[in-house]
């Protein structure tokens, strides 16, 4: 089957070159998701991306191996009408005489009404990625969310992280597929730091936890270094703290690859994320995807997802918060510092079995084999 996808995400170099010189960083988190969508639906399909782009980057990124960049124009006009339109017209031009299903991700409201012209214009059918209700985001606008629903409404189907999300843009009806995560196993233990450390990488959002496992770790005082990668708000504040105790190490952003190794090499990985009912049940980790393919121990604030599947290969608090991840820490340290009575984490071969490439693979493809056949 032929795939049109549309995306914010960079070709793998791309992206790392490109976050080597600005700190206006695109998600990460998001980057990676859709590299590995991308990289999974490729495995039984021909998939070309057409990607939307800062403006400034653009010059700068050439359009190859099957990647094809569109500048983002700046301005509130632009990013609704004219950006929607010059997608549409660069993915107009390929698989000129077959009929491509459009795969797109939702929460850029330019892709969404892309996908809506290209459909339209050609009769394909249209492949929501659901990861992530609009209304949870951070940054956020009743007008911004009644974007992404309204472009996202008459789809043909979707791809979702969970039952949640189908249910809350309403697609419940429609063909969908859950995956929950991608897991990959791309770390070498001979690329990873010396010495012992706990690690976090990801979103510096406070609501994530961040600044609780920094005071967590301060107050136990573990024989470790603590390192902590990513991009945020909370990034001043970590950079600040690590001034005044030398074990704490912030590491900006880093490659994918370095992430994964800097994981491989943990002593203690961890999840420290606030638990909040609603965002849980709509809103998956995805850096457990990452630690459960590791062989490293876990430890991780409740996460409903996970908890069910993984009881025994995460180090479970009851609550999330400061307090809960300190007790935790002082629980399990000796008179050293040192840890001990860890729950190792063994889940690396089955989370890659029922969450990999392959596994997901084909839980898109009959998706995807369903809607072609209708169209036929």
């Amino acid at each position: 089957m032929k795939i049109i996808y549309l995306t914010t995400s960079l070709e793998k170099n791309d992206f790392e070159a490109f976050a080597k010189g600005t700190s206006a960083l695109p998600n990460p988190a998001s980057q990676n998701f859709h590299r590995r969508l991308i990289e999974t639906l490729n495995l039984q399909n021909e998939v070309e991306m057409v990607s939307l782009v800062p403006s400034k980057t653009a010059s700068n990124l050439h359009s190859g191996s099957h990647y094809h960049y569109v500048a983002s124009p700046n301005g509130l006009f632009h990013s609704v009408f004219s950006r929607s339109k010059a997608l549409a017209k660069e993915a107009s031009q390929l698989f000129p005489d077959e009929e491509p299903i459009i795969v797109f991700d939702p929460l850029n409201i330019s892709l969404g009404r892309a996908a809506q012209i290209l459909a339209r214009k050609r009769g394909l059918k249209r492949i929501a990625v659901l990861t992530d209700n609009p209304c949870n985001l951070s940054i956020t606008s009743s007008l911004y969310a009644w974007g992404v629903f309204r472009y996202s409404r008459c789809v043909d189907g979707s791809i979702a992280l969970t039952k949640s999300l189908v249910l809350v843009y309403h697609l419940i009806d429609k063909p969908h597929a859950i995956i929950l995560g991608i897991a990959t196993s791309e770390g070498k233990k001979d690329e990873t730091p010396k010495g012992r450390y706990i690690y976090f990488g990801g979103a510096l959002y406070e609501r994530y936890g961040v600044t609780d496992l920094l005071k967590a770790f301060i107050r136990a005082k573990p024989d470790y270094d603590l390192f902590i990668s990513g991009h945020g708000p909370v990034s001043q504040e970590i950079i600040f703290v690590s001034k005044a105790n030398p074990r704490i190490h912030f590491l900006g952003q880093v490659s994918a690859l370095d992430n994964a190794a800097l994981e491989e090499g943990a002593s203690l990985l961890v999840n420290p994320r606030r638990n909040n009912p609603k965002i849980d049940l709509e809103s998956v980790p995805s850096k457990m995807f990452e630690y459960l393919s590791t062989t490293s121990p876990i430890l991780s604030t409740p996460s409903p997802y996970f908890l069910d599947e993984y009881p025994n290969d995460i180090n479970w608090v009851n609550n999330s918060g400061a307090k809960a991840l300190e007790l935790f820490m002082l629980e399990h340290l000796d008179k050293n510092g040192n840890f001990v009575n860890l729950t190792p984490n063994h889940a690396r071969e089955k989370i890659l079995a029922s969450h990999g490439k392959e596994a997901t693979a084909e839980k898109c493809q009959r998706l995807i084999t369903d809607l072609n056949s209708c169209s036929n």
